[in-house]
């Protein structure tokens, strides 16, 4: 599950909660806790349609004839003599 889908819904409920946390006290903290959220928030769908792009690559690779392909997460070593 993506976590933009839990994570956006979440961060409209801290911004209730703090609302209603201004209305019982007002002061500083709930007004920086909010616009903390808000800038969350804004970030968050701003970067939604990245990171979904990213998840859906996928690697690929093509050679020539006669060829082999090594595809790996690391460096790969071929043909090569360890010496002890």
């Amino acid at each position: 599950m993506q976590a933009s889908k839990i994570l956006i819904p979440l961060n409209i409920v801290i911004i209730v909660i703090c609302a209603f946390w201004y209305y019982q006290e007002p002061g500083y903290k709930p007004i920086v806790t909010i616009l903390a959220t808000i800038g969350t928030l804004i970030a968050q769908i701003l970067t939604k349609n990245k990171r979904d792009k990213d998840t859906n690559s996928k690697m690929n690779q093509s050679s020539g004839d006669n060829s082999k392909n090594y595809q790996a997460g690391g460096d790969v070593n071929i043909n090569t003599k360890k010496n002890d």
